[in-house]
């Protein structure tokens, strides 16, 4: 799911994003893996920036909203892009109720456990796939 913009475009489900992840902010992607690396973000928990590295592995991640309709996402600065793709065509409403998680240069130890949940969750964003 990790596209560059150089290849044929990906695509991810924004119908499972919305119907499991109606709580999430968004999306998390970690540059450098392989594959299946669109995780959803924490329930009711909003970053504030949308870039960050680890600070003991010095793995870049990038966080971005949730689209709310069928979308082209561009991130990591133009190099990587993915499809978010909608059977049911629906404009969908983000949870508004969210707690927001300040992540800085110095990450203290609420940011690196979010972070580390967020990646060692099992659960990917899956790709679409026509019904």
């Amino acid at each position: 799911m990790l596209t560059l913009t150089q290849q044929d475009l990906d695509t991810a489900d924004l119908d499972y994003f919305y119907t499991y992840y109606v709580q999430s902010f968004g999306i998390a992607l970690f540059e450098n893996e392989q594959e299946d690396n669109l995780k959803a973000i924490l329930p009711n928990q909003e970053l504030t920036t949308c870039y960050t590295r680890t600070t003991r592995t010095n793995k870049a991640i990038y966080f971005f909203c949730a689209p709310l309709i069928i979308s082209v996402v561009i991130y990591l600065y133009y190099k990587y892009y993915t499809k978010f793709i909608s059977v049911q065509n629906n404009t969908y409403q983000l949870h508004k109720e969210f707690i927001q998680i300040a992540i800085g240069k110095k990450q203290n130890s609420k940011t690196i456990e979010l972070i580390n949940q967020i990646y060692q969750t099992s659960d990917n964003l899956p790709p679409f796939s026509i019904p």
